[in-house]
């Protein structure tokens, strides 16, 4: 396997990262990310590609804010219809940070208002992944920091389609609580078992 530069996602001075890849039905490509333009200004943006990455877009901006945006993860509905879930700290103080999502029906030029995934007034909720089961619910892994351990990976459940979300359960806590379990991503198998993978550093010793 060979491996070759293509056209950059986006080009600039600023601070970006947390790039997540989508492609649609019709095999556009979406690329949604972060942008640390200062302290007090925070930006999602979206780009596109509609020649398998070859030539990208800057199709707009998913959500700004003045206080951290940060993680962003797309989920494609359809050829029009995206929701971007991203991890924000626009509601601090009373949640240091949350999973806020937004739906766009004309794939990403326009969003529709806020929503929040999950909330928790003692936790850092973050690093949002999102499966879409065959019965129809949707599940959004994140990692937390309502435990005794520094993060822990928990989950949430919607059974219309990401309107509501509730059934907040720990997916994974290490057994020391010094230890950490973060940066989940999950996956529905073929034969319909679950999978989420994320970081620990259960591995080191407690001196490192």
């Amino acid at each position: 396997m060979t491996w070759q530069r293509l056209d950059p996602v986006y080009s600039s001075s600023y601070n970006a990262a947390n790039a997540h890849l989508v492609q649609c039905e019709d095999g556009t490509i979406l690329c949604a990310f972060r942008e640390v333009v200062s302290n007090t200004s925070f930006n999602i943006k979206l780009s596109a590609s509609s020649d398998s990455g070859n030539s990208w877009h800057v199709v707009g901006t998913i959500d700004h804010d003045s206080r951290g945006l940060w993680e962003p993860f797309l989920l494609p509905l359809s050829d029009s219809t995206v929701i971007a879930f991203y991890s924000s700290e626009a509601f601090a103080p009373q949640y240091s940070q949350v999973i806020a999502q937004r739906v766009s029906t004309d794939r990403g030029r326009t969003w529709g208002q806020v929503t929040i995934t999950t909330k928790q007034s003692q936790s850092r909720d973050g690093m949002p992944s999102v499966v879409k089961l065959t019965n129809g619910d949707w599940l959004c892994f994140f990692e937390a920091t309502d435990e005794a351990n520094p993060f822990v990976i928990k989950v949430v459940r919607s059974s219309d389609e990401g309107k509501t979300w509730k059934n907040r359960q720990l997916v994974y806590q290490p057994e020391k609580s010094g230890k950490l379990a973060s940066a989940p991503w999950g996956i529905l198998l073929q034969d319909q078992r679950l999978l989420c993978s994320f970081q620990t550093d259960e591995d080191q010793s407690d001196g490192l």
